[in-house]
């Protein structure tokens, strides 16, 4: 396993992925180079604004994930177990002796190692989940309903350096045959495989993946961690960013994390973007974060109303120009 229980990218360890996936005739390209940035889909949450703050990015257990099946390590299954059961009775049968174990019992403990296999990286794999796909108007709409933001980093950081393009495809993937050989490296690629592999109805996320490894689950870490990344290059604002602000007279605490992480932004000079729809088509602005950080302060020590801040907002939206490289 690699050092830190971290799976480091290298040429070998690739072009290994390569193999296996073209032997099972999965079409994958684990030899495409980093892109230049990627990007993560999120709303506006208090750990957000703190890793903003302290430059994480928070990783998951792959347990977490919507996708029940994603990073499930598929080693075996009933057919094959019984199969198996069948071929070795025979073998023992023309020896001339009874095999020791019934078939149930066979079926049972096969059964079982084979659902522990299924959910050991999901319990102990951490996962930073990224995307080389922005803008996309589905994401945007699926991810954060238009209403939060998408963060956008250079890929020249080192973390960014290990990151796994995932593959999609129709049918299971079983690895039995690496966990079979019983080695470190072919462990490793086994659950680099089953981790960065989903189904193909998933295909439109373009994701990339950091992966970081336990040895075994450990409760004390919890579901998520930080991990320590640069300062964001740009952060995007999703087309709907401000209209909670909108028609409403009450102020909550969503509305303070939108606005305190505009304030951070600027403290962090971290460019800031937002969307704006001209009848069917969707163009990006900047927003200067500097014009707004004092309004910022004061709405946040209920010195403005939310009225008060979109007309702050309007008149500098009225100011900033058009974007026309992403």
């Amino acid at each position: 396993m690699s050092k830190g229980l971290l799976f480091t990218r290298d040429k070998k360890k690739l072009e290994k992925l390569q193999y296996e996936m073209d032997i099972r005739n999965i079409e994958a390209n684990y030899l495409i180079e980093i892109p230049k940035k990627v990007y993560k889909y999120t709303n506006v949450q208090r750990y957000v604004i703190e890793n903003l703050n302290n430059n994480y990015v928070s990783a998951s257990l792959a347990k977490k994930f919507n996708d029940i099946k994603d990073s499930i390590m598929i080693t075996n299954n009933r057919e094959n177990i019984i199969r198996e059961y069948d071929e070795s009775v025979n073998i023992a049968k023309k020896a001339g002796y009874e095999w020791p174990v019934s078939k149930d019992i066979h079926i049972n403990n096969s059964l079982q190692r084979m659902n522990h296999m299924k959910g050991y990286l999901r319990e102990t794999t951490y996962v930073l989940c990224l995307t080389s796909n922005y803008p996309s108007e589905y994401m945007s709409g699926m991810y954060i309903n238009n209403e939060g933001i998408v963060i956008e980093y250079d890929t020249t950081n080192q973390i960014f350096q290990n990151i796994y393009p995932v593959v999609y495809g129709i049918e299971p993937l079983e690895v039995q045959s690496l966990v079979d050989l019983g080695t470190d490296e072919s462990l490793e690629i086994a659950m680099l495989l089953s981790a960065t592999y989903k189904n193909l109805s998933w295909q439109h996320e373009e994701e990339w993946r950091y992966l970081l490894k336990l040895s075994y689950p450990n409760k004390k870490l919890g579901d998520y961690i930080p991990l320590i990344t640069d300062t964001p290059s740009s952060i995007y604002l999703g087309l709907n960013y401000f209209d909670l602000f909108k028609n409403n007279h009450t102020i909550n605490e969503a509305m303070k994390n939108k606005v305190e992480l505009l304030t951070v932004c600027y403290e962090k000079a971290i460019s800031v973007k937002y969307e704006k729809l001209y009848i069917d088509e969707i163009s990006t602005f900047s927003f200067d974060v500097e014009l707004f950080y004092d309004y910022g302060l004061k709405y946040l020590d209920g010195d403005l109303s939310n009225s008060q801040l979109m007309n702050i907002i309007e008149n500098i939206q009225k100011i900033t120009y058009k974007v026309t490289d992403i």
